[in-house]
This record gives structure tokens, sequence and C-alpha cells, in this order.
């Protein structure tokens, strides 16, 4: 069974929730629409690193949001969960973040939070202190980010995201990659949402 943290959420801003949407049930988790689950290696979720995968998101009013930690948990160990708005194909402004959560356990890592989004195209963000094995998302299984990331040629492989090195700390308010080293991006963690869209 996940661990719930009922962590604050800033929720401040004028966004409102949704108008229609037939699909979401607001009792279950939503990912990225084309995502295989993958946990055989650890490299979806390094220590100091900071990880972005594209996602499209309807004008909705979240309400949770996590990922699943499967291996190397320990006292002390933390990560951090959010989401950015996208511009010119990378992260831009920080809409929130799930403050620091300790990852003490083996298991899913759930949030619960309140905010209204518009619909849009989004970067989902992961920074941890430790490198976990973490449910991730394989470049094979990623054909959104050729859309939203694109690529310098097309014989390259998509990636699963976009991975920069970055020291654990808090999620910086606007997102500026000139200055951080890149690296390859084979596999991203995962991130979740439950959310929903009323009439």
């Amino acid at each position: 069974m996940g661990i719930v943290l009922p962590i604050q959420i800033n929720t401040s801003g004028s966004n409102s929730v949704a108008t229609s949407h037939p699909g979401f049930n607001p009792e279950k988790f939503y990912t990225n629409t084309t995502a295989n689950r993958s946990v055989l290696r650890s490299d979806g979720g390094y220590a100091n690193n900071f990880y972005f995968s594209p996602i499209f998101l309807p004008k909705c009013n979240l309400t949770g949001i996590g990922c699943d930690i499967t291996d190397n948990s320990g006292i002390g160990k933390k990560l951090r969960m959010g989401i950015y708005t996208a511009k010119d194909g990378v992260p831009k402004d920080l809409i929130f973040s799930t403050g620091e959560i300790p990852v003490e356990t083996n298991s899913e890592k759930i949030v619960t939070l309140e905010k209204s989004l518009p619909g849009g195209q989004y970067f989902t963000a992961y920074l941890a202190s430790d490198t976990f094995r973490i449910a991730s998302v394989h470049e094979n299984d990623c054909a959104n980010t050729g859309y939203l990331i694109g690529v310098d040629l097309p014989g390259d492989k998509l990636p699963a995201g976009l991975r920069y090195e970055f020291p654990y700390g808090e999620m910086p308010q606007v997102f500026n990659p000139e200055d951080l080293t890149k690296k390859a991006c084979t596999r991203s963690p995962l991130i979740f949402f439950r959310l929903s869209v009323n009439a």
C-alpha cells in the first residue's frame, strides 16, 4: 500500500477547474499517454539529476501526484516531484513542487494536493538525493517526446525525457538549462497524477 503524505501545496493562482472530459476516474492515477513501466535498471532515477518528462493534461483539478520506488530506499534519503510549464521544448516555470518526501521504504510515494490547471503541455519533474530504482519509462516507449522535445536529426533516437546534472534541493521557480550539463536520458521516472475534470 502506498504512503500518502499530506504535504501542503501552494495553490495560489486563478486557473479554473475543467469543463468537460469523459475519461478520468478521480480515484485512479494517470500518466503519460505512451509509457510502458520498466524497473529493470536504476538509471531512471539517478541522484542529483533533474528529470523532466512531457505530458499533456486537460483543463483539470489535480488532487494527487505519485511515483513508485522499488529499491534502494533508506533513512535520510528523499525526493521531490513537481510540474513545470513547457516552452520551446524545455521546462520553464514551476507550477508546483511537493517539497521534500522521505524515502525510507520501497513503496509508492503519493502526495495529496489541490491545484487547478488549464489544459496544455507540461513537464513532470523529479529530483532525488540518492539513486533509486524507480518505475520509469524507457526511450523506446516515448513517442510524445518526439513531439514536444524533438531531436537534432531524423535518425536520432527519441529520448525518454530530459536529464540535467543538478544538486538535490528545492526546485527552481524558473528552470534555466543554459548553464547545466545535459545528460542522455534513456529512462525517465514515471510520475502519476490523480485528477478530476468537472462539467
